[in-house]
């Protein structure tokens, strides 16, 4: 098991990136003080799966280690295939179709 809470998992990843608080707010679109407040683990319990895995997706790290499930960060391979299986989910049929379509394009 990992021994750091979420919410120092969140503010280590964030300073390594050197982002302030306002600044990934902004790009997880949430406010700075639920941020804060995530990093002070008062609201980890209440956080929903589209945010944890913005906050992986931003920090190039698995659900799993942010969870303290996992004590490597860096994903590999199935990680990152579990990423986008995890983004397809998240999606609605029409937006699954739109990514069906821009990987068809990707790929010729």
């Amino acid at each position: 098991m990992n021994t750091k809470t979420m919410g120092e998992i969140i503010r280590t990843e964030r300073k390594k990136r050197c982002l302030t608080l306002s600044e990934l707010a902004l790009k997880l679109d949430i406010s700075t003080s639920y941020l804060g407040l995530l990093e002070m683990d008062k609201r980890g319990k209440n956080i929903n799966v589209e945010l944890l895995v913005k906050i992986a997706g931003i920090f190039n790290i698995n659900t799993d280690y942010l969870l303290g499930i996992d004590k490597q960060s860096k994903k590999g391979d199935k990680k990152e295939y579990e990423k986008l299986l995890t983004y397809y989910r998240l999606m609605d049929e029409k937006r699954r179709r739109q990514l069906i379509e821009i990987a068809q394009v990707l790929l010729k």
